[in-house]
């Protein structure tokens, strides 16, 4: 059993022609008689991978707040977010025809000066987009998820709400004290607004002409992770961009074009989940190596890519169905970037494999070669 290579045929599809029949009136020598037909006009597409999670956010704009340097805030003083600092720092610029460097020099013998001391630092105000999307109050709502309320007044009546129940937010938000804050609003509170930031989210599609929606990728579907190596050094190219959004394979491969762009003195190739490599040790020479007749420590440094995310790939060993021991025999995740043996990092040093269904072998060609 030592010598069985388990592997399982990559069936992941992301996109695909499609197929579509209709039903209409065709004339016969009886007369009209219904008829399927197939679709063959229109660019028909099937997409085998869900695009994004379910939950649709928008897109808001609100007022945040930094600590800069005083020479910072100059630069736009009706930023300053105290309106004595600005009025100050107004009154000078008008005195100096809005000259900076004689308003600077003049702050250096003469600073401006808040509750006794020198104003060396001085907070502003910038605006700054985040996603939003609407959750119904429940016992999650700590301090920490209140802060991330859209609308200030709601913010503080939830605010105030939990510090008169202790910061308890099972006993706050619970159906009776949801209740009982609502008794005393004019408006009762069930569902807020809660933002966050963008990161990773993208445009799903035009709301007439306001804000767009905004939608997250959903788990699971980096379906590549993008790998440069330059046959001559082996020095590879991996970054964040290496794990290929869903969205990007979808239009490449619409539109025929290849997952990887040309590197001058690059290959590269592709890594998908359920794709096997292989770890060779240290200063191993593969180029000699009869791939047929791999010995068992050979074999045991043959590893299963699981997943991808930016910059990083996960792998398990070949071997492994399920994780015994969560959390401990690899990592928190159950996986592993680094090789079990020497902890260097799989991605830096793997080869692809190609294999059949007989457990048969050998190293993969380059993608961009093919």
């Amino acid at each position: 059993m030592e010598n069985i290579i388990v592997s399982f045929k990559n069936t992941n599809r992301v996109i695909n022609k499609g197929s579509n029949e209709f039903i209409k009136f065709t004339s016969t020598g009886n007369g009209l008689k219904k008829q399927k037909h197939k679709q063959n006009g229109g660019d028909l597409w099937a997409i085998r991978q869900p695009l994004h999670k379910e939950t649709v956010h928008g897109k808001i704009t609100l007022r945040q707040y930094k600590d800069v340097g005083l020479n910072t805030a100059l630069k736009d003083h009706t930023n300053i977010a105290d309106p004595g600092l600005r009025s100050a720092v107004r009154a000078l610029l008008e005195k100096f025809e809005g000259d900076h460097k004689k308003l600077k020099k003049h702050l250096a013998d003469n600073p401006l000066m808040q509750d006794g001391k020198p104003v060396n630092r001085v907070t502003v105000y910038y605006y700054d987009d985040f996603s939003a999307v609407r959750r119904t109050l429940d016992d999650s709502f700590d301090y920490k998820t209140i802060e991330k309320v859209s609308n200030s007044r709601i913010r503080e009546i939830l605010r105030q709400h939990l510090d008169d129940h202790h910061g308890d937010p099972k006993e706050a938000f619970s159906p009776e004290g949801i209740e009982a804050m609502n008794s005393f609003l004019e408006h009762p509170v069930h569902k807020v607004r809660v933002f966050e930031s963008l990161g990773k989210k993208f445009a799903l599609g035009e709301r007439g002409n306001k804000n767009k929606k905004y939608v997250e990728a959903a788990k699971g579907t980096n379906m590549f992770f993008l790998i440069y190596e330059n046959p001559e050094t082996g020095e590879r190219i991996i970054n964040e961009k290496s794990s290929l959004a869903l969205k990007d394979v979808i239009e490449l491969k619409k539109n025929r074009l290849p997952l990887g762009e040309e590197i001058e003195g690059y290959s590269w190739f592709l890594l998908s989940p359920g794709d096997l490599v292989y770890m060779p040790e240290e200063g191993e020479n593969t180029e000699t190596m009869d791939w047929n007749t791999l010995s068992v420590e050979q074999k045991r440094r043959i590893y299963k890519m699981v997943s991808c995310t930016g910059g990083v790939c996960y792998f398990i060993p070949f071997s492994v169905s399920e994780i015994i021991l969560p959390n401990v025999e690899f990592s928190i995740p159950n996986k592993t970037e680094k090789d079990i043996f020497d902890s260097r990092m799989i991605k830096q040093h793997c080869i692809k494999l190609d294999y059949d269904r007989l457990g048969n072998i050998k190293p993969s060609k380059y993608e961009s070669e093919l």
